[in-house]
């Protein structure tokens, strides 16, 4: 097989295995967002929090739908360039050379963290929330791409008893002196974590038995926490 032609074939298999991941995405969206409808219209006292994931889910969902066109597209390109590239076509270099990734644009968190939706952690989703809740960052394609991320809570890596793994240190630490009913040891920036770290586990549309056992370590500290809070604020 000549060189140019494999280098297509191997950018088509990346194009096919990004666009078979994007559909998974857009059917679980489509899911979630039934979920949250259903939650939207079942709990009025929270009607603000599921309109907010409803309409990040909604803009998740738009933008996994142009990812998936435009993958399509990228597959039709590239069949078209190997069979160009097969009957000697000069423009089929065009294809060779070009290492746009399959897709268009790649997915992620557009925040400047340097994360994405594959390997943002909880502490840095709750670092992000915390900025998104204070209106450090305004940004409704970052909102959206952190609800995606919380929803999907595939880069929560809690072990079997809840806990945060070390490597999370700033959030295990703030987690293990609630345990301890050490409240006044923690810190402003420690319980504005804890605070968004809840606010995300609360709006999980679909928590694992983890996130709940981390969610009920949190819940009978919240009140406690925003009255420090404010305490610390001054007001």
């Amino acid at each position: 097989m000549h060189a140019n032609e494999l280098k297509l074939r191997r950018k088509m298999a990346a194009a096919q295995a990004q666009l078979a991941k994007d559909r998974v995405t857009l059917e679980k969206v489509k899911g979630l967002l039934d979920k949250a409808d259903e939650r939207h219209r079942k709990e009025p006292a929270e009607v603000r929090k599921w309109r907010r994931v409803l309409e990040n889910l909604e803009a998740s969902l738009d933008e996994t739908r142009h990812r998936v066109e435009l993958g399509e597209m990228e597959i039709l390109r590239l069949e078209r360039d190997i069979e160009a590239l097969q009957h000697g076509g000069a423009d089929a270099e065009k294809g060779v050379k070009d290492d746009a990734p399959p897709g268009g644009a790649p997915s992620g968190l557009r925040s400047g963290f340097g994360n994405n939706s594959g390997t943002l952690n909880l502490e840095d989703a709750s670092r992000l929330q915390e900025k998104i809740e204070s209106g450090e960052v305004h940004d409704k394609r970052v909102e959206a791409d952190l609800e995606l991320a919380n929803q999907l809570g595939e880069t929560y890596d809690k072990d079997e008893s809840g806990r945060v793994p070390r490597r999370q240190l700033a959030l295990r630490s703030a987690i293990d002196k609630i345990r301890q009913q050490q409240f006044d040891a923690m810190a402003y920036e420690e319980i504005g974590l804890v605070l968004a770290c809840h606010s995300l586990l609360t709006s999980r549309l679909e928590p694992t038995a983890r996130d709940q056992r981390l969610k009920r370590i949190l819940d009978g500290s919240v009140k406690i926490l925003r009255r420090r809070k404010a305490e610390l604020e001054g007001n």
